[in-house]
C-alpha cells in the first residue's frame, strides 16, 4: 500500500517536472539522478547483503542468493523504466486523445477507478510471474520476482500523472470521502482475510515470507 503511493506520487511529481522542461533534457537528467544510484548500490550494497545472507542463511537457502541482486533498491530500477513511460504519454500521446482519456476516467468516478487499477495491477504482476517461471533460469527467478512489483506499479504511476495533468480528475478523485474510504475498506478486509482466515492454516515460515510480500 505504501510503494502504491510512492509511485503515485512519483508519477503526479514526474508529470510537474515535465511541464516545464523538453522531454528529451528531462529523461536523460533523471536518468543520471536515479541511474547512478541505482547501479552503485547494486555494485557495492548488495555484495556486503549477500555476504551477510550467505553466513546467516542456511545452505540450502544461500544458495539462491546472488552477490548482485537489486534486493531494496528495485524501486529505483521501477523509477527508471517508469520515466521511459512517461517520455511516452508526453511526447507521443496526442493532447486531444489524453484529454479525451482524462474525461473518460473523471465520469467513471473512484470506485471503477479502483476496481481497474487493481484488476491492471493484479494481472499485470500475474503475468510478469509466469513469464518469469516459463523464461528464466532457475537461479535467477527469485530476483526477477521484484520486475512483478515493477510491472505492477505502472498504472498507478501513470494514474498520479493523469491526476497531475487534470484538476477535474483531482476534484472528480480526491475531493471528497468517497475514495478515502474504499482504499480503506478494501485494505482492511484484505488484510482481515489474511490474518484471520490463511495465516492460521500456513506454517510460520510461509506466513512470515507471504507477509513481507503483501506488504510490498
Amino acid at each position: 500500500f505504501r510503494m502504491a503511493a510512492f509511485f503515485a506520487i512519483a508519477g503526479f511529481l514526474a508529470e510537474r517536472s515535465l511541464r516545464n522542461r523538453r522531454a528529451e533534457r528531462w529523461i536523460a537528467g533523471r536518468s543520471l539522478r536515479i541511474g547512478i544510484p541505482a547501479i552503485f548500490g547494486v555494485a557495492t550494497i548488495s555484495p556486503l547483503i549477500w555476504l551477510m545472507l550467505v553466513r546467516a542463511l542456511p545452505p540450502e537457502r544461500s544458495a539462491s542468493v546472488l552477490p548482485f541482486e537489486w534486493h531494496h533498491l528495485w524501486f529505483l530500477f521501477a523509477l527508471l523504466i517508469y520515466q521511459v513511460a512517461a517520455y511516452w504519454v508526453t511526447a507521443r500521446v496526442a493532447p486531444r486523445r489524453a484529454t479525451r482519456w482524462l474525461a473518460f476516467v473523471r465520469t467513471r468516478g473512484p470506485a471503477w477507478t479502483i476496481v481497474t487499477l487493481t484488476v491492471a495491477s493484479l494481472t499485470l504482476m500475474v503475468m510478469t510471474v509466469c513469464l518469469i517461471m516459463l523464461l528464466a533460469p532457475p537461479p535467477y527467478q527469485p530476483m526477477l520476482m521484484e520486475v512483478r512489483l515493477i510491472a505492477g506499479y505502472l498504472p498507478l504511476y501513470l494514474l498520479g500523472m493523469a491526476l497531475s495533468s487534470s484538476r477535474g480528475l483531482r476534484r472528480r478523485l480526491l475531493g471528497g470521502w468517497q475514495l478515502p474510504a474504499t482504499i480503506l475498506s478494501v485494505v482492511s478486509a484484505g488484510y482481515l482475510f489474511w490474518r484471520v482466515g490463511l495465516v492460521p492454516r500456513m506454517p510460520a515460515e510461509a506466513a512470515a515470507g507471504m507477509e513481507i510480500q503483501i506488504r510490498f
